[in-house]
């Protein structure tokens, strides 16, 4: 039953993204790349290894929450923590804010300790763009 219960949720995360995201097809703003949203994006794809786990296409699973949208809901996910806070505590300490469905300790929590103060600031920045 309670896995049943988990593949109805998955099922109606992914009917609420999609119906929240942009329209299928619709054209993502690419960042100047050298902007720190452009490279925030860059990570994203290469070396972050965000990308390996994280889909920018909503209802996309690859093994994390897909990331579509993710700057209209950061804000609204831990009351009284702006959105960019909240996406730099979700990439330094992933299992303090769990996105309903996804379990704890699915994303490496040492990834951190590769990343620079800057290489946060841009993945945020890039992650800011995604509405």
């Amino acid at each position: 039953a309670a896995q049943m219960q988990k593949r109805t949720l998955f099922a109606l995360l992914a009917v609420l993204a999609a119906a929240c995201s942009p329209a299928a097809g619709a054209a993502r703003p690419t960042p100047d790349p050298a902007s720190s949203a452009g490279r925030g994006g860059q990570l994203f794809s290469g070396t972050g290894r965000c990308a390996s786990c994280h889909a920018l296409t909503a209802g996309t699973i690859i093994v994390g929450p897909p990331l579509a949208g993710v700057a209209s809901r950061a804000g609204t996910r831990v009351p009284g923590m702006p959105a960019e806070i909240y996406l730099e505590e979700t990439i330094l300490h992933p299992n303090d804010f769990l996105v309903p469905g996804f379990e704890m300790a699915q994303m490496d929590s040492t990834l951190a300790k590769s990343l620079t103060t800057t290489d946060v600031a841009d993945l945020v920045a890039f992650m800011q763009t995604l509405q």
